[in-house]
């Protein structure tokens, strides 16, 4: 093999070896817990979330997906919908939370 192609050869191994290291370097966003999930749609924010929260929570974020609002949403508007989700999600956690056992639904005194 030439001097010129085997450089090249090397050249060409070593970037296609740093593709998957690159790639695991993005970082996803994080998911949201299931205590942030029923935040989001707990109107009343006693912790628990009802069948009428549950079926307005629902309907609130399908009228966002469904951008053309044809009563539908297609997988190109879902997909777009989370991605929009996911660039304004922000961390919830911070120093100041309760930890997971002393969430208000934990703690929720039964009659």
């Amino acid at each position: 093999m030439k001097p010129q192609a085997y450089a090249y050869a090397l050249s060409l191994t070593a970037a296609l070896a740093a593709v998957p290291a690159l790639a695991q370097e993005t970082t996803k966003p994080k998911a949201m817990t299931s205590a942030e999930k029923i935040a989001v749609i707990d109107t009343n924010q006693d912790g628990i979330v009802t069948a009428e929260e549950h079926a307005t929570g629902a309907r609130v974020m399908f009228e966002r997906m469904d951008v053309n609002h044809d009563g539908k949403v297609t997988a190109a508007e879902m997909d777009a919908a989370h991605k929009a989700m996911s660039a304004n999600a922000t961390p919830k956690a911070n120093a100041d939370d309760a930890p997971p056992n002393e969430r208000p639904m934990d703690n929720k005194k039964k009659d």
